[in-house]
């Protein structure tokens, strides 16, 4: 099997290579997104308790569905193509990585808060140097799940015509064909590793640059 693996890369590395960059700059963009919309929503739920109920209820219901199943639903509402995708992973990211961000700032001791502007600090400050460092670590945990998500569904909304390594794993399904199947399956899990090592080594620097800040 890993002879037939080794000749079908060496026959079609280009296309190999080209379904790689596509799966992961697909992966990346939704994250991208779903990080830019989800933590200040998080920031804003924990920030504003009157908001906080009812989005933290509608997020949590998203949640507790299954991603694959998630994915499902949102693909017949939109388009075929990247940035369709894109949007449908975005959406799928989004409950994991506001509700984590929440957490990590509403679960701060007040008594934290208190003695930080007791010593002086502003508001904005003390978001800055006290809450934003003590909220990392969960703001982090939710943004790897997430991640994992959406380079495993990512594989799911190829059948959108997004391209990416899904296609290998559903072409090798209609054609019975295990190396194709295999070279799908093993790519998108080796994704799912590097990108859990930068995203723990991005979190130990940054939440120690924080700290140390």
């Amino acid at each position: 099997m890993l002879q037939d693996i080794i000749a079908y890369l060496g026959e079609h590395w280009g296309e190999f290579g080209d379904a790689v960059i596509r799966h992961i700059l697909l992966s990346v963009t939704s994250l991208a997104a779903a990080c830019l919309i989800a933590i200040p929503l998080g920031i804003l739920c924990a920030k504003k308790k009157r908001l906080c109920g009812p989005l933290i209820s509608i997020l949590t219901i998203l949640r507790v569905i299954p991603s694959i199943g998630l994915l499902i639903l949102i693909l017949p509402l939109v388009e075929t193509g990247f940035i369709s995708t894109c949007f449908a992973l975005t959406v799928l990211a989004l409950p994991m990585i506001s509700i984590h961000t929440y957490g990590g700032y509403s679960e701060i001791s007040p008594s934290i808060l208190e003695a930080a502007e007791g010593m002086g600090l502003s508001k904005g400050q003390v978001f800055r140097k006290i809450e934003t460092p003590l909220a990392l670590p969960q703001i982090f945990t939710g943004i790897r799940s997430a991640s994992v998500d959406i380079i495993s569904s990512a594989t799911v909304a190829a059948l959108m015509g997004s391209g990416g390594l899904g296609q290998y794993v559903f072409v090798g399904m209609q054609i019975n064909s295990y190396t194709q199947l295999l070279i799908g399956g093993i790519s998108v899990a080796a994704i799912a590793l590097v990108n859990e090592v930068i995203l723990w080594f991005l979190q130990k620097e940054s939440i120690g640059n924080r700290l140390h800040g």
